[in-house]
């Protein structure tokens, strides 16, 4: 039988009460004004967005914080990544140096649905 921490389903059960303030606005218009905020900070952050609107039902406060934390999490990786090779470089191995990178990216999926996915080279 699967046991559940009281706490987690408290989580959920606050969120779930919370509600969402849905309404509709283009994903690349919002991943744009996520992408505004990272200018300079070790990591390029690019983005390969589709060319056509991507409407879509969402909360944009919730939804920030999602690509926020997804944006962030790879450019910390990348960077992590690089702090790594540097360190092994300064040993004496030999690796080539990489600029930390990420990349935020969205792609039509046909019958009015499309992926949005984060990548870095971390």
């Amino acid at each position: 039988a699967l046991v559940q921490d009281p706490k987690f389903e408290e989580h959920f059960t606050n969120a779930r009460n919370a509600g969402l303030n849905l309404e509709k606005m283009d994903f690349n218009d919002l991943v744009e004004q996520v992408l505004a905020l990272y200018g300079a900070g070790g990591c390029e952050v690019r983005k390969e967005l589709v060319a056509a609107p991507l409407p879509a039902m969402v909360d944009s406060k919730s939804m920030r914080q999602v690509l926020h934390n997804l944006l962030k999490n790879a450019s910390e990786s990348a960077l992590e990544a690089a702090e790594r090779d540097e360190k092994a470089r300064q040993d004496g191995e030999s690796r080539p140096k990489i600029a930390p990178a990420a990349l935020a990216k969205t792609e039509l999926l046909g019958n009015g649905m499309f992926a949005f996915s984060v990548s870095d080279n971390g």
